[in-house]
């Protein structure tokens, strides 16, 4: 599903004159997105608006951006606030106890992302998302600001201390 409204968004970029690089990883439907693109005569193997079966340069490719738009399991979520990169989260329906959405609510009550649930996922709502947080330079840096500050600096330290007081 996500795949597919990303290939209407890759078009709606395209009818806008590609107002911004998209890089965008398929996984396992690549070939199926492929087809539909290339239907529509849009070439996403390079340029401006991309699809990748996968993003093998996935820390480059992150620390470049200035939005990340993903879903939101719990090692995701740990490097965009490691990186304090802004985001916008669609969290997987599709696992066990919804955790993809509380995950990604954390990341939302602390200021650093937005969050937007699947089923309310329409080529318009997440163009006007991405589009409105690509626009608004302010608020990512307020954005990542609140990832900084809300991140763990010590967790090393903590993990080690909780790993004594276990084997006492």
């Amino acid at each position: 599903a996500m795949n597919e409204l990303t290939a209407q968004m890759m078009l709606r970029e395209r009818e806008q004159g590609f107002p911004f690089h998209h890089i965008h990883g398929a996984g396992r439907d690549y070939g199926r997105m492929l087809e539909v693109l290339d239907g529509e005569a849009m070439d996403v193997r390079q340029g401006d608006v991309q699809a990748r079966e996968y993003i093998y340069d996935m820390p480059v490719v992150m620390a470049a951006a200035d939005v990340v738009l993903c879903r939101a399991g719990a090692s995701t979520v740990s490097e965009l606030s490691a990186i304090a990169k802004p985001s916008i989260l669609v969290p997987s329906p599709n696992v066990t106890a919804n955790h993809q959405e509380k995950n990604a609510r954390v990341l939302e009550r602390q200021g650093g992302a937005v969050v937007l649930l699947e089923q309310d996922c329409t080529v318009d709502t997440l163009w006007q998302t991405v589009s409105g947080l690509l626009a608004d330079g302010a608020r990512r840096e307020r954005m990542s600001k609140a990832l900084t500050d809300n991140a763990t600096r010590d967790a090393g330290d903590v993990i080690y201390r909780s790993l004594l007081e276990l084997m006492k």
